[in-house]
């Protein structure tokens, strides 16, 4: 029997059962399933949400003044589900059961259909003939089943939002507005303009394989995956949270899945962009500073920069190590491949892992006060894109831009490090810094240069500028 055989085999058997209860008793039969996308139809995990929505149900029930006449479980390929038959009126036990999936914290997880019989057999009573709205998605207030039927959401991301519910967190939450935010400062990095020898709203800079439009399509395909990374940071802040166990380590199997999720990222990008590479560094760095944001907001607190940062840097550290170790066997059969390690090995800088391993102490001690001093000094928001520019020319000032030593090996990086350390050093105005920029633009271009490693962390300093910003409202 094929799987497709064996759930309409299972389907045709629940019909069935509804239909014997429904004429033995000619009461209402309520039927709870859970949310379990994708093939794992069946884990501990499942039946435990199972027996929560069960408890919950069997509470609703009894609080109204209703029996419960029978019930039984069932199982099989589409999941376990389990069978009441409750003495109640129909439509009452309906609005009682929409009530409860609309307000427990878990609700979002449940499936819980009310049963009669209808002239061609069972039929479920559904939302809209008591005037109710539809069950809304785990990660957004869309209606679920129009969710589902668009596949909006990928898989890995859905999983991540019911991890999250299942651990305690408040889903959907301000998780969506997070990842907005990530995806925003790629966006706003992205059509800054002048910057030398980046795409911009004025070219593609040293770039042949990419434009401006390309690197605000990947900024679009990565949304939903920022999503999944606060979401899965969500789930653990919120366990340390039921356990009261804030440990300083890392958790392995957190961090793996947030691998799998950048990955899965990855691979939306560069389908989204035709095979181009315009974020990966970018993704790297968002990524885990969106786990380390959602696990520092579970239970409604507000997030620190430092602390955010430090979270992030220890996650860093465990991926960099594991990555040197990898690299090693792979250089031995000449098999590394990013800008980050092919510059590593090339000149030993550590590139993004190194600063992301540091909790990001070139953003923090560069890139945020430059942006925070010329804003203040250019007269607040009206010329923040003067201040962008500033932050950029501080961060390549003294980043080992791995891109930058690709491009133009070591002695490139440093000579673009001299000429961005004099231009601070020299602190032009606004009008002048954009002239700058311009001339060195046309440099850059000339010889291939482009300082991408700090492109990507002015989108992350641009970000932390705004958690920071929110963690003080």
């Amino acid at each position: 029997m094929t799987d497709a055989e064996a759930v309409l085999r299972r389907r045709e058997e629940r019909r069935a059962t509804h239909e014997a209860l429904l004429a033995r008793f000619a009461l209402p039969v309520v039927s709870i399933t859970v949310v379990a996308p994708g093939p794992l139809k069946d884990s501990p995990a499942i039946r435990r949400r199972l027996q929560a929505a069960d408890a919950a149900v069997r509470a609703c029930v009894a609080g109204a003044g209703w029996t419960v006449v029978e019930s039984c479980d069932l199982g099989g390929p589409t999941g376990p589900e389990s069978i009441f038959v409750v003495d109640a009126e129909p439509r009452a036990l309906k609005r009682a059961l929409v009530a409860l999936e609309d307000a427990h914290p878990g609700g979002r997880l449940w499936d819980v259909d009310v049963v009669c019989a209808g002239p061609y057999g069972p039929q479920p009573l559904g939302r809209g003939e008591l005037g109710e709205a539809p069950r809304r998605c785990v990660l957004c207030e869309r209606p679920a089943h129009a969710c589902a039927r668009a596949r909006r959401h990928p898989l890995p991301v859905l999983l991540a939002g019911i991890e999250a519910v299942d651990a305690g967190a408040a889903v959907p939450g301000d998780a969506a507005a997070w990842a907005s935010l990530a995806a925003e400062a790629l966006r706003v990095e992205a059509r800054l303009t002048p910057k030398p020898g980046l795409v911009d709203a004025a070219g593609s800079g040293s770039h042949d394989d990419m434009t401006l439009d390309t690197l605000l399509a990947s900024a679009d395909a990565l949304e939903e995956w920022f999503l999944g990374c606060v979401l899965l940071g969500r789930a653990q802040g919120a366990r340390a949270e039921a356990s009261d166990a804030r440990s300083p380590g890392v958790d392995e199997a957190a961090l793996d899945d947030l691998v799998a999720m950048g990955k899965a990222a990855e691979d939306a990008m560069l389908t989204a962009t035709g095979g181009v590479n315009t974020h990966r560094g970018a993704l790297f760095s968002l990524g885990l500073i969106l786990g380390a944001v959602g696990q520092a907001t579970a239970g409604g607190r507000r997030p620190d920069v430092d602390a955010v940062c430090a979270d992030a840097g220890r996650v860093a550290g465990v991926l960099r190590d594991r990555w040197a170790r990898s690299l090693g066997a792979r250089a031995a059969r000449d098999q590394a491949g990013s800008h980050g390690e092919r510059a590593y090995l090339a000149a030993g800088t550590g590139g993004i892992r190194a600063e992301a391993a540091s909790g990001f102490a070139t953003v923090r001690g560069a890139g945020l006060p430059a942006l925070r001093e010329r804003r203040a000094a250019s007269g607040g928001a009206g010329r923040e894109d003067a201040a962008l520019l500033w932050a950029l020319v501080s961060l390549m000032a003294v980043v080992d831009d791995s891109n930058m030593v690709t491009r133009g090996g070591v002695a490139g990086l440093r000579e673009a490090q001299a000429w961005a350390s004099g231009l601070v050093s020299r602190r032009p105005d606004d009008d002048a810094l954009v002239a700058e920029l311009r001339a060195a633009d046309d440099r850059f271009v000339a010889r291939r240069w482009s300082p991408g490693g700090s492109a990507d962390l002015l989108a992350l300093t641009w970000f932390l500028d705004r958690v920071g910003a929110i963690g003080r409202d």
